[in-house]
């Protein structure tokens, strides 16, 4: 019988609310002053930070275990809530640019790609000018009005805290010096590109956000952002999913745009869209008749979990704690014997480290070794998974909140089982196994032709010549 936590199911849906709640108070102060464009409004800049700070108060606040963690502001632990002591931030330190240093203030005329972008070695290698390409990182930005919206900022912050019983004044004052570590006071110098393009990954990404914000301020500037996964990141029905096509002109994701998945546009400026074709499907062949599944003791099971994320966490959705999917993890490896563990490479490793089942290798290097997939967690294995024929098993535990239409869909191309953390597992799982003996419904592919492949924009090269 696996040693479950009484009501916990409740206690997700309890903590997803409460987030949502402060969310919402939020969301109607984020336009108190209107006359502030998105790259100039420091509630929008700032508007994940806000959330991230808040929930993970509220996550590990309500959690049942102790987070002993390091702080990785905005991210906390359990003895900040319960003292929440003055912090200090570092600088960021100083970086060389690759190919000059800014000597220049003013810049015109250039293409600045971000160092994390993916696919900068094809654009410094395929089709971009050499000389007028330069790697970017880490700046400040300078707001209008800057101390007068760091005090309404200062307000919001402290208006939601009260609301959840978090009174002690360095719960705000903390936050507010953590945003200050990116603003520019006035004796900073400032860099100004003009007529330039901005190439870079997800603006999920503060220091993103802070470039691309930096380059919008100057209307002559264009930013290009790009799709952090191998799938559009609207098909999560989830509060920050709108932060992800924030702060550009242009924004690259995957797909055909011919599904109704309404799109918000009253919290952040829309950019123009654009859909292609995910590299990682370029020259593979999506078969859309699906393997019926086999449940031989012959059969290889591969499970990918989420990572452990210790106090890097956030809500409503996102995840859940660490004990509580430790143990769900235990369970289904000791239920499943066939089956072998893809670890996370960012999480936490020190709960399956001894085992042989565990499987560190990047997902693409293995995946095609085994006959059945399982997953509990929508992610980009489980995309690339959804593109071969291979039977695949998902319980869901309640990780991510995905539109209806677009689990609709899921549901067509995998066993889908919903699982009550409440219950007992083997119980639950030999469930699973009478169901899937028994199962009859031919299973298809519809996902990865709509999400993932464009026809008409086959290649990421091509597109981006066109908007260059």
């Amino acid at each position: 019988m696996s040693k479950l936590l009484t009501n916990y199911t409740y206690e997700i849906n309890r903590k997803n609310k409460e987030c949502l709640d402060a969310i919402k108070i939020l969301n109607k102060n984020i336009l108190i002053k209107k006359k502030f464009r998105d790259c100039d409004n420091i509630l929008k800049i700032f508007y994940q930070e806000i959330i991230a700070y808040i929930t993970n108060l509220i996550l590990i606040k309500n959690s049942s275990f102790k987070n002993i963690d390091k702080i990785k502001f905005p991210y906390l632990n359990s003895n900040y809530i319960l003292n929440p002591k003055k912090l200090k931030f570092k600088e960021f330190k100083k970086k060389k640019f690759i190919f000059d240093s800014l000597r220049s203030l003013i810049y015109e005329n250039k293409i600045f790609v971000a160092r994390n972008f993916h696919l900068k070695k094809e654009l410094l290698t395929d089709f971009t000018n050499l000389k007028k390409i330069q790697l970017i990182e880490d700046v400040k930005i300078k707001i209008p009005e800057q101390e007068y919206q760091i005090k309404i900022l200062e307000n919001i912050i402290k208006k939601i805290l009260f609301s959840l019983d978090f009174k002690n004044e360095n719960f705000t004052s903390n936050f507010i010096s953590y945003v200050n570590k990116f603003l520019l006071k006035k004796h900073n110098k400032n860099f100004h590109p003009k007529n330039s393009t901005l190439i870079v990954a997800s603006n999920l990404n503060i220091k993103n956000r802070i470039l691309s914000a930096k380059f919008l301020q100057d209307k002559t500037n264009k930013v290009i952002s790009f799709n952090h996964s191998n799938y559009p990141f609207l098909i999560y029905k989830e509060p920050i999913r709108d932060v992800e096509y924030s702060f550009c002109t242009d924004y690259i994701s995957y797909g055909n745009y011919n599904h109704k998945i309404k799109i918000d546009s009253k919290k952040f400026l829309l950019p123009k869209f654009h859909f292609v074709t995910c590299k990682d499907f370029e020259n593979i062949k999506i078969d859309s008749k699906i393997l019926d599944i086999n449940l031989n003791q012959f059969s290889k099971y591969l499970y990918t979990p989420n990572m452990l994320n210790g106090n890097i966490r956030y809500g409503p959705y996102r995840d859940i704690d660490d004990n509580i999917y430790y143990n769900f993890q235990i369970e289904l490896m000791n239920f499943f014997k066939n089956a072998h563990i893809k670890t996370h490479p960012k999480g936490k490793k020190k709960f399956f480290h001894k085992q042989n089942s565990v499987k560190e290798l990047n997902f693409d290097k293995i995946y095609k070794k085994y006959d059945v997939y399982i997953f509990d967690y929508f992610s980009t294995p489980f995309s690339k998974a959804i593109s071969t024929n291979k039977p695949i098993i998902y319980f869901d535990i309640g990780l991510r909140k995905l539109e209806s239409s677009v689990l609709e869909i899921l549901k067509k191309r995998v066993y889908y089982f919903k699982i009550n953390l409440d219950r007992s597992y083997k119980d639950q799982f030999n469930n699973v196994l009478i169901k899937l003996s028994s199962e009859k419904e031919k299973k298809v592919n519809l996902f990865t032709k709509r999400f993932c492949i464009n026809i008409k924009n086959k290649s990421i090269k091509k597109l981006f010549k066109k908007i260059l």
